[in-house]
């Protein structure tokens, strides 16, 4: 969402263009943000609930941006309920620790799914939580937020939160859960369970509703050609996304308009993997 005012009106002009025209098509794209502490499994998390492979001993851990290297991005179309549109999330997995002092902070956004995986092992990682949801709180609104207690070895607790009051102070929380990433039966389960409730969150939650709502087909075009440019270069200068605009007039409707160029901006920064441009950084 935005409070710029004409950017809500323009976008609106837009869509109700492309209403008459019966050229509305849905985004089907979300981010997924996976933050977290240093070390407490988030990679190996992820390899196992879009791979299905268990935890790697030999797993390095993900470089920070601070260090400037690239945050490991990825798609990811989860098994959703039948019927529904298909999603495909736009998994971001962060480093740990630069997020609290670096610049991951300006990659946090709104109207984003937001893993929060926390380790078993740390008996004192209820202060990290806290901190954590503050940070998200900041930088995310009202996003959803699934808490994942990993390395919950065959269901172990060594790390007891206070869930009942983290969900009344925070109460964009989803769900709190328990993960493992060993090659065993209950890590499985966990893993396929935590599978499910994140394909629920992204067809379900209201903050989530823009990647199932349809959207205008020239804009759809334009993010395919800022997708395109991603591959060659990891930050988009506004000028250059401003072209792309105005450039995609030859095959489509070009975008012209200032203001609704800055609707289509929010939209991409805040649902898929190509939203980075010079003034978020």
């Amino acid at each position: 969402e935005t409070d710029d005012a004409q950017a809500i009106l323009a976008a609106y002009r837009r869509y109700r263009i492309a209403q008459d025209k019966k050229t509305l098509r849905p985004l089907g794209e979300a981010k997924l943000l996976v933050v977290g502490n240093e070390a407490v499994g988030k990679t190996s998390l992820l390899r196992y609930l879009i791979d299905g492979k268990p935890r790697d001993p030999s797993e390095k851990k993900t470089p920070g941006i601070a260090t400037h290297e690239k945050i490991e991005t990825r798609t990811w179309s989860p098994d959703g309920p039948s019927g529904q549109v298909d999603i495909s999330l736009n998994v971001w997995d962060f480093g740990g620790q630069e997020v609290m002092r670096g610049t991951h902070r300006f990659f946090l956004t709104e109207r984003s799914l937001y893993l929060l995986v926390l380790e078993d092992r740390r008996q004192d990682d209820e202060a990290a939580a806290e901190t954590w949801l503050k940070t998200i709180l900041n930088r995310g609104g009202e996003s959803p937020i699934i808490m994942v207690i990993n390395k919950s070895d065959e269901g172990k607790q060594d790390l007891r939160l206070n869930e009942t009051g983290l969900e009344k102070a925070y109460p964009n929380i989803v769900d709190i859960v328990r993960t493992s990433c060993e090659p065993d039966d209950w890590a499985k389960e966990s893993i396929a369970e935590l599978r499910a409730l994140i394909a629920t969150t992204v067809t379900d939650h209201p903050q989530l509703k823009h990647a199932r709502d349809p959207i205008p087909e020239s804009w759809l075009s334009i993010k395919q050609a800022v997708t395109k440019m991603a591959h060659e270069r990891s930050v988009l200068q506004q000028a250059q996304f401003e072209r792309i605009c105005e450039r995609e007039g030859e095959q489509g409707e070009a975008i012209t308009d200032k203001a609704e160029q800055r609707a289509l901006l929010h939209l991409l920064h805040d649902a898929t993997e190509h939203g980075r441009h010079e003034e978020c950084v």
